[in-house]
């Protein structure tokens, strides 16, 4: 408020999510616009303030009015939201930016002889108070653990509740967990006002669910990349494994690697086979393993690189995937690097030829031609290519898209076009020509790692969550899995 007789206010707009601060006259109740946003699009995350001018603060000769300017976070950036306080002349209406020492200074209060300039800034991380000499520029600590700020969140209602200097000037007053503080702006000096209300209200019980930590087995809750070979039987891919579904026996593991990351699996045309994509902290690789168990597997790829959706040649003398160099695929900010090949690796192993640039395109498929291979659009559709890379041919292509299922749910089709089969949870269903669903569990447990034993850590500082009880130079003994 300003003089008793204009009340100024942050409105943030509805529609374009900017913080605009507007001058109201209490006598007449005629509204003016100030300062505008002039911070840029409010960010798309709806936990984020709204860009533009918070914290409207006049000075006590009504002729300057200090706020606090704020631009949010970047959607996808590190950085933090940005603030910065500023003076704007309410009679030429130009805008100054004070250079504070403070890390992103906020919510600007200014003592009536306009001396003091006290704000809020971060200090290492927690919300703090400091002082700023006006006179002179010099700048001190008032108190460094205050409430949190909101230029992580709506700011709704400010980016941090108000607090007020009092009229000789002297002390700040503003709550700190829960009390109301009075810090003397000379020294630092911080004195609680006692303060009690009669307050009558309902409390209804505290929430409790208690969460026992499970010991049993790991089981499985997810099936990725799910294939179904000629003969019927099923291959998947979860708990970075690859299994094998026979009708009527639980599902066995595809290999017995010790540290596996298997993937993608895709059966031969003869049902022996299964070629797979593997990745790790050293890259991706091409493998393929015998069905039946009896061999090792075999490692198609020579060199670590990025590999997806294997598909069998018709003739099973080569395995097609989608392949990138192994840089390319750890900065792409997608799943498929964009200068992705779709590569031929011999079927015992070599150097990888390339069939064509993939574009987009995804899960290659052989149809009724053996040369002829089908790849997917990004957007639905797809087309077709020759195996030399020529013949490039538009198969189909979609206008609008579809919304995707609200429930997961992964489609296969067998090699010979039926039956159809889907999986929801861990049960795969399958239709032939429309016919009765058939159900078949696809459950799947591996062994929970078990720690044997007693190790004791010496000398370490232990947060107990019993409010802000730290116990130093602790020994913290650990017997199994616990504490």
């Amino acid at each position: 408020m300003s003089g008793g007789r204009t009340i100024f206010v942050t409105i943030i707009e509805g529609g374009s999510r900017a913080a605009e601060i507007w001058r109201v006259d209490l006598a007449t109740g005629a509204e003016l616009k100030v300062v505008e946003n002039a911070n840029g699009p409010a960010a798309p995350l709806v936990s984020s303030p709204a860009p533009g001018a918070y914290s409207a603060m006049p000075s006590a000769d009504g002729s300057q009015l200090y706020y606090t300017s704020v631009t949010p976070r970047v959607y996808g950036s590190r950085s933090g939201a940005i603030s910065t306080i500023m003076r704007r002349s309410l009679t030429s209406g130009a805008p100054e930016r004070l250079a504070l020492e403070g890390v992103s200074p906020m919510k600007p209060v200014v003592s009536r002889d306009g001396r003091w300039l006290v704000y809020v800034c971060v200090y290492e991380g927690v919300t703090a108070l400091k002082v700023r000499d006006l006179r002179d520029g010099t700048e001190r600590w008032l108190h460094r653990a205050l409430q949190r700020n909101q230029l992580e969140a709506r700011a709704d209602r400010d980016v941090m509740p108000n607090f007020a200097i009092t009229p000789d000037g002297a002390s700040v007053l503003i709550e700190v967990d829960g009390r109301v503080h009075r810090i003397a702006i000379a020294d630092g000096r911080d004195a609680i006002i006692p303060f009690s209300a009669q307050i009558a209200m309902d409390i209804p019980a505290p929430l409790d669910f208690p969460q026992r930590v499970d010991t049993d087995v790991v089981r499985a809750r997810r099936i990725q990349h799910v294939v179904l070979a000629t003969g019927g039987r099923v291959a998947f891919s979860t708990l970075a494994r690859i299994y094998i579904g026979d009708d009527g026996k639980a599902p066995r593991r595809l290999t017995s690697t010790e540290r596996p990351r298997e993937f993608m699996p895709a059966w031969s045309a003869d049902d022996r086979w299964i070629a797979y994509v593997t990745w790790d902290e050293t890259g991706g690789a091409l493998w393929k393993a015998r069905v039946d168990g009896r061999e090792a597997p075999v490692r198609l790829s020579t060199t670590a690189a990025f590999w997806a959706d294997p598909v069998w040649s018709p003739d099973g003398h080569a395995v097609l995937a989608l392949h990138a160099p192994l840089g390319a695929s750890r900065q792409a900010p997608t799943l498929i690097p964009p200068d992705a090949q779709l590569v031929q690796v011999p079927a015992n192993g070599g150097p990888a030829e390339l069939v064509v640039p993939a574009d987009g395109m995804r899960h290659p498929r052989f149809g009724g031609e053996a040369n002829r291979v089908y790849l997917s659009a990004p957007r639905g559709g797809g087309s077709s290519v020759l195996m030399d890379g020529t013949g490039r041919h538009a198969e189909a292509a979609v206008r609008e898209f579809p919304a995707p299922p609200t429930d997961a749910m992964a489609v296969a089709w067998r090699a010979d076009g039926t039956p159809l089969a889907w999986v929801r949870g861990m049960t795969l269903l399958r239709s032939k020509d429309g016919g009765p669903v058939e159900n078949q569990s696809l459950s799947v447990t591996v062994p929970r790692p078990r720690v044997i034993g007693t190790t004791v850590l010496r000398g370490a500082t232990v947060i107990t969550m019993r409010g802000d009880e730290v116990i130093p130079n602790a020994d913290v003994v650990v017997t199994g899995s616990r504490i």
